[in-house]
């Protein structure tokens, strides 16, 4: 299996870019405030403004070409062309084609509800989210070479070798399987190292997250835990599996709620086949999912985890709980 930890320069610029633009909450520094207010004009309409992007574009602009991980500006800009190109046809057909190594684990992920729940709020002014990427696209090919320097010095220093012999991803999918009776189903793993983003864990797609640099090994452990068992499940398989393949279909959202605190909810049993100590737990914490893992303790085991999710999902609506 490759190296658990790596790192790409896009994540980093387009979050140091954010926060140029005053677009990163707290973090922001807003010496392109006057750029970032033009681009929130804009991104209003889709939470892409002022004080933090988000929403269903923010998903598209940063996972996609973060995944990728364009060598350079001019990639990059084909990358965007390919974003406009997912929010118009909503399949990722021709980003794989031009990039099929890259994505050979998009089947697994980018299944048809996940475009029902990103694309379809962006549907209704394209010409307004088409303006937006450009512009985005347009600023950070600006600070591209302004800010690769100071990347390439971070990365020099940074000491990967050492992060990577602490963090033992064989090891913490082999627990997983363990537990949910289940095989892994990507090939591989990767944390990707930020110096700019304070995430903990923020996803790039099917088998990479963001990590902030800040946090250090022993954050990132617990992160390469948590993150590795909300991918066990897969949204192929639950695209495919009678008990969950309606459920999916019409409540992604719901569905991704169940599968992180299904995760929060057997964490503690791969902690301990990993002998790690446990703790608080930040992501049960963080996504407010305290209420979900108390009822799934009180669910019996069914056949599968899959008739168990489906269960889980009626009573979790039934009580307003997604």
């Amino acid at each position: 299996m490759p190296e658990t930890i790596t790192s790409h320069y896009y994540p980093s610029l387009c979050f140091r870019g954010l926060k140029r633009l005053g677009l990163a909450g707290s973090e922001s520094t807003g010496e392109d405030k006057d750029i970032g207010e033009e681009i929130g004009e804009i991104g209003k309409y889709f939470k892409f403004n002022p004080p933090m992007a988000g929403g269903p574009l923010f998903t598209l602009v940063y996972q996609i070409p973060g995944y990728l991980d364009p060598q350079g500006p001019d990639e990059m800009l084909q990358i965007f062309d390919g974003v406009k190109q997912i929010v118009e046809s909503k399949t990722i057909q021709h980003l794989q084609r031009e990039y099929p190594e890259r994505t050979s684990e998009w089947e697994k992920w980018y299944i048809g509800s996940w475009f029902d729940l990103i694309c379809e709020p962006l549907l209704e002014d394209q010409d307004k989210v088409y303006q937006l990427i450009d512009r985005f696209a347009d600023y950070l090919e600006e600070l591209w070479p302004q800010f690769e320097a100071e990347y390439s010095n971070w990365r020099q220093e940074f000491a990967f070798d050492e992060w990577d012999s602490q963090l033992p991803v064989v090891e913490v999918i082999t627990a997983w399987e363990e537990v949910t009776d289940l095989s892994y189903p990507y090939q591989k793993f990767s944390l990707v190292i930020c110096p700019e983003s304070p995430t903990k864990a923020s996803s790039l797609g099917p088998e990479k997250i963001v990590f902030g640099a800040r946090h250090g090994v022993n954050l990132a452990k617990r992160s390469l835990v948590h993150e590795v068992g909300v991918r066990m499940i897969g949204f192929h398989r639950l695209a495919e599996h009678p008990e969950t393949a309606q459920i999916i279909a019409d409540d992604h959202k719901g569905m991704l709620r169940l599968i992180e605190a299904e995760a929060c909810f057997r964490k503690p049993q791969v902690m301990d086949k990993l002998e790690y100590l446990a703790d608080q737990d930040t992501f049960k914490e963080g996504m407010q999912l305290g209420d979900l893992v108390q009822m799934r303790s009180e669910i019996s085991e069914e056949d599968s985890l899959f008739d168990t999710l489906a269960t889980w999902h009626h009573r979790a609506k039934k009580e307003g709980l997604l």
